[in-house]
């Protein structure tokens, strides 16, 4: 046998397999930037290059899988957006990880799948209506951070049409349907975890302050514990955590941290290294001991803090260190010798974050605030809930040479006396040979 002319057809053949996949078409912003039915703005995964013309056309069945990872198909708001409707054939679909894709006024998209874990996807409606038909409406996927925005009134979401919730952080926005109009006509398409939508048990429907609604999903928080079985150090390799929420091989999402993640891994420095900073979204962090260090430059925020608002989302260092450039919008425990460093100067620590120190042996580092300053940040700090006030229940020394600071819990004269209490009766026990 000749295995040479065998490896040859073998290769022969996978190519051909290959050839009829169904193709994708990832958005480059490559001919004008912004036009969505422009096919230089698109590039054929399988031949990188652009697509033939009239691959993706208006009111035309797209077969194809339309990929965008960033850029803004359709352009900015007002700036033209087209209103042709965007159809998508029976193997067309729109998976989204980022940027914002925007259709114009009265520009719908018709059947299809749409799978949306990032980004903004933004059109009139999501229904059938291709060729007379009231069946095939769109059928979406919406997690991580993804956000659907729909213009219309009356049916935005139609003709079988269904969006299932796969996230707490993912949103749907509907600008004319008002929340008892969305649930009296729209709670039956929507499901969260493929289950179905039932209003203030899995589902929040609230009023956008004018005539539309915001729907999130109510997903309960995993509780994901550090086990260091991946590869030991990385804080968003998936496979360092115990829980479900992060599949084999998955890793943490930095920009909707939605799990209760509890740290308790002595010896061990773990690398939280985000693009930019790690988004707290309903979720907690607890360190018991080890350390969490967020590089220099990069802090943790809380997701609802990015609007101004207090997200409530909560840290407690119970032990071990967090090291962070900043803390914003999250609610902070620091008990036990857990210790909590900020490299940042200037404000590390806005006013929509508070810190409570519930033990005497917890340390709060400045690394690069002289005490002198810690009178702007004094407001946010409580010592077991009580306001913090310096030289009565906290202290403020220098750190870091005469750049930094520590603020540390001090004890209240009536605690200092039963402390002071009981070391004497302890002296008085061992020096009279008695036991208690």
């Amino acid at each position: 046998m000749n295995w040479k002319s065998v490896l040859a057809s073998l290769a022969v053949f996978a190519l051909l397999l290959v050839g009829t996949t169904q193709a994708g078409l990832l958005w480059t912003g490559g001919g004008d930037g912004v036009s969505v039915y422009q096919e230089a703005n698109w590039q054929d995964t399988g031949t990188l290059l652009p697509p033939p013309a009239g691959s993706v056309d208006p009111n035309v069945a797209v077969n194809d899988t339309l990929i965008v990872n960033g850029g803004t198909p359709g352009g900015p708001a007002g700036a033209g957006n087209s209103s042709n409707h965007l159809v998508l054939g029976n193997s067309g679909a729109i998976e989204m990880t980022a940027g914002t894709f925007r259709l114009g006024a009265g520009a719908g998209i018709r059947r299809g799948t749409i799978d949306i874990s990032g980004g903004a996807l933004l059109a009139q409606f999501l229904a059938d209506g291709f060729s007379g038909g009231t069946t095939n409406g769109p059928q979406t996927t919406l997690g991580g951070t993804g956000a659907i925005t729909l213009y219309g009134g009356g049916t935005p979401i139609n003709h079988g049409a269904t969006i299932d919730f796969t996230s707490a952080a993912a949103q749907l926005n509907l600008l004319a349907e008002t929340p008892a109009a969305f649930l009296s006509e729209h709670l039956g398409k929507i499901k969260v975890n493929s289950a179905p939508a039932a209003d203030g048990i899995n589902l929040s429907v609230v009023t956008d302050g004018g005539a539309g609604s915001i729907v999130t999903a109510l997903i309960p928080a995993a509780t994901l514990t550090w086990t260091g079985g991946g590869d030991g150090t990385s804080f968003e390799d998936g496979d360092n955590w115990s829980g479900a929420s992060y599949p084999p091989g998955g890793t943490v999402p930095y920009n909707a941290l939605v799990g209760h993640h509890i740290v308790n891994a002595p010896g061990t420095t773990i690398d939280a290294n985000p693009p930019a900073r790690i988004d707290i979204y309903g979720g907690s962090l607890r360190i018991q001991d080890g350390t969490v260090a967020v590089p220099n430059n990069k802090g943790i925020t809380s997701t609802s803090a990015g609007a101004g608002n207090f997200g409530g989302e909560v840290i407690e260092v119970l032990g071990g260190e967090l090291k962070s450039q900043w803390l914003q919008g999250v609610a902070v425990t620091l008990g036990g010798d857990g210790v909590i460093t900020v490299n940042g100067g200037g404000s590390p620590i806005p006013g929509n974050t508070t810190i409570d120190l519930t033990s005497f042996d917890a340390e709060f580092r400045y690394n690069n605030r002289a005490p002198v300053a810690f009178g702007d940040h004094v407001g946010q700090f409580t010592v077991n809930g009580d306001p913090a006030v310096v030289g009565v229940n906290v202290q403020v020394t220098a750190f870091n040479g005469a750049l930094g600071s520590v603020v540390t819990a001090i004890p209240e004269p009536s605690t200092l006396v039963l402390l002071l209490l009981g070391a004497v009766g302890t002296l008085i026990a061992r020096r009279s040979g008695t036991r208690y």
